[in-house]
C-alpha cells in the first residue's frame, strides 16, 4: 500500500499553505503536494467533468483532445495535478493564469480558470475538505450579512451594522457609537477586513460598525472539533460551521464596546492558523482523512 498523499492548493505567498506542507513533511506520515493558483495555467491537462469525459463519436474512444492532453502532460504542476490524492484542501478563493495586456482578455481568462478549477474540484469533491461553491473555491464564503443570518439562526451575536451605498446622507445621530469603514463592491465576509475610514463622509459606499474593544479571538472548527472555542458558545459555533457547510472554518470573535457578550466579527474557509494549536489540528485532521482514503482505496 502507497503512502497517503495530500494535495494543498493555495494562493502565492500563503504562509498557513506553506506550514502546513512543511509540518507534514516533517511528520513524514503522508506525501504532501503544495501548488499556487497558477497551476492549472501552466500546462496541459486532462479533465473529464462530470458531465463525461471529450469523445470522437458513438465509439466512446477518446477523442483526439484527450489523446494529445495526455501526451503532453509533463512530470511537473501538471502531472503532480493529475495524480490520485487522498484529500485535497484548497485555500485559494479562486485560480488565476498569465497577465494580458487587454483588460478584457484578462477577466475572460480569470472566468474561464476560475470555472476550470471549480468543475476540477467538484469531480474530485469527495476527497475535497470544504466543498468548493460557484463563489469561493475554497468554500461557503459569507459577507457580512450572511455572517448576521446564520448566526440568528443558532442563537449567536454579531456586531450592529449599517450598510449604504450614499455615506453622506446617513444621519450622524445614527452611527454615534459606530467606525465608519470602506464598502467596495460586496460587504466584507470579516468585518475586520474593511479598512477604517476617517473625515466626513461622501456620497460613496461605506457600512458603520458598532465600536469593538480590540481583542480578537479565532476558533478553529476542524471536522467537528473546536480548538480555542470559549466554553459556553462551543455548542453554537459548531452548529453554525455546520449550518454553514464548512467542516474547516475559522470563526473571530470579539466584544463590544458598550455592551454585554462575545460577537462574531467574521466566518472563513481559510483559517489564518493563528496558533501551533490550530496547525496541528489541521494537520492531524488531513493525515487522518488521508489515510482513510488510502485504507478504502487498497481493500
Amino acid at each position: 500500500m502507497t503512502r497517503p498523499s495530500v494535495l494543498l492548493l493555495a494562493q502565492r505567498g500563503d504562509v498557513g499553505a506553506m506550514a502546513i506542507a512543511s509540518l507534514l513533511r516533517r511528520r513524514a506520515v503522508c506525501d504532501v503536494t503544495l501548488v499556487d493558483e497558477f497551476a492549472f495555467s501552466r500546462y496541459a491537462m486532462l479533465h473529464a467533468p462530470d458531465s463525461g469525459p471529450a469523445q470522437d463519436a458513438p465509439s466512446g474512444r477518446p477523442g483526439p483532445l484527450e489523446r494529445t492532453a495526455e501526451r503532453a502532460l509533463p512530470r511537473g504542476i501538471g502531472y503532480a495535478l493529475d495524480r490520485p490524492y487522498d484529500v485535497i484542501l484548497c485555500r485559494a478563493a479562486t485560480f488565476r493564469s498569465k497577465n494580458f495586456s487587454k483588460p478584457s482578455d484578462a477577466e475572460y481568462a480569470a472566468a474561464e480558470m476560475h470555472a476550470f478549477a471549480l468543475s476540477w474540484l467538484w469531480s474530485r469533491r469527495e476527497l475535497v475538505v470544504n466543498p468548493p461553491t460557484p463563489a469561493c473555491l475554497s468554500g461557503v464564503a459569507l459577507d457580512a450579512l450572511g455572517v448576521a443570518r446564520a448566526c440568528a439562526t443558532v442563537d449567536l451575536a454579531t456586531p450592529a451594522v449599517l450598510l449604504t451605498t450614499d455615506a453622506a446622507r446617513v444621519d450622524r445621530a445614527r452611527t454615534a457609537h459606530a467606525q465608519r469603514r470602506s464598502w467596495i463592491g460586496v460587504a466584507p465576509g470579516d468585518l475586520d477586513a474593511a479598512v477604517v475610514e476617517a473625515g466626513p463622509p461622501l456620497a460613496a459606499p461605506a457600512l458603520w460598525v458598532e465600536e469593538l474593544l480590540p481583542e480578537r479571538r479565532s476558533v478553529l472548527v476542524c471536522n467537528g472539533a473546536l480548538v480555542d472555542a470559549p466554553a459556553a458558545l462551543a455548542g453554537r459555533l459548531l452548529e453554525l460551521a455546520t449550518s454553514i457547510a464548512l467542516p474547516v472554518a475559522e470563526i473571530r470573535l470579539a466584544r463590544s464596546a458598550h455592551r454585554q457578550g462575545v460577537v462574531v466579527v467574521g466566518v472563513s474557509p481559510v483559517p489564518m492558523l493563528r496558533s501551533t494549536a490550530h496547525l496541528q489540528a489541521i494537520a492531524a485532521e488531513l493525515e487522518r482523512r488521508a489515510a482513510e482514503h488510502n485504507e478504502r482505496a487498497a481493500a
